[in-house]
């Protein structure tokens, strides 16, 4: 069954849709909440996350990517990095010139934790780190315009993601089954959340959409069963299959 709802009772109504239970968050005019366990503003997400000291320990294997590739590369491919696949690399440092992550790039990279984008990243192809069951902390820069279906499939330790504010759809399975996922910002430019996007993400628990969101497709957000707080802010009407 199709629902279509205005802005002023998208919260009320999506609560209705993904959760009976509501945790009682405000969102405030700049996008932030003002309480204490909630998603706020992107800064505030990223604090503590930009691979300080405290999140490696001294055997921890920092790879810098451009020292191994060519200054002509744009784009990272699978076959570029199927000698390291599974090696064991705990933080990914990605050099500057690389505007593309392409297909299966790292896929089960499993050692993986944590890695780091450059703002001229503009494309996260198919599946690009699908399978990097222990890859925590990512930062996608705002520089990023796509992010293809099953990008991030199966990121098992993913707990937080911001997506990019430039991202317009958020692809097909693009976070499927990332079990420990448990707060998602969408930014002002996404319009569309499309089938099985955070399908089996069984741990989310809040859902902040600040965008011109007009669809959230069928079986987008099936067996988050964890899910009590969506906040829908939008003056658009929204198609909700």
């Amino acid at each position: 069954m199709k629902k279509v709802i205005k802005s002023c009772i998208a919260c009320v109504a999506c609560l209705s849709i993904f959760s009976s239970e509501t945790s009682g968050m405000f969102l405030k005019k700049d996008g932030t909440y003002n309480e204490s366990n909630q998603i706020r503003s992107r800064s505030d997400i990223l604090d503590g996350l930009k691979f300080k000291s405290e999140f490696l320990d001294d055997s921890s294997r920092i790879f810098h990517l451009g020292k191994v590739l060519s200054n002509n590369n744009c784009e990272i491919t699978e076959d570029m990095l199927d000698d390291y696949r599974y090696e064991n690399i705990d933080v990914m440092i990605i050099p500057s010139n690389i505007t593309e992550i392409g297909d299966r790039a790292f896929e089960e990279f499993q050692y993986m934790q944590l890695v780091r984008l450059t703002s001229n990243i503009k494309t996260i192809s198919y599946a690009a780190f699908a399978g990097c069951t222990n890859l925590s902390v990512i930062d996608i820069p705002n520089s990023v315009t796509y992010i293809s279906g099953n990008a991030f499939e199966g990121c098992h330790s993913l707990k937080r993601v911001v997506l990019p504010i430039n991202v317009t759809q958020i692809e097909n399975n693009t976070f499927f089954n990332c079990t420990s996922l448990k707060k998602v910002k969408i930014l002002s430019n996404t319009i569309r959340i499309c089938e099985e996007a955070f399908e089996e993400c069984a741990a989310l628990e809040t859902l902040l959409i600040n965008s011109s969101i007009v669809k959230i497709d069928e079986n987008a957000f099936k067996n988050c069963k964890s899910l009590s707080c969506v906040s829908i802010h939008s003056d658009e009407w929204i198609l909700i299959n």
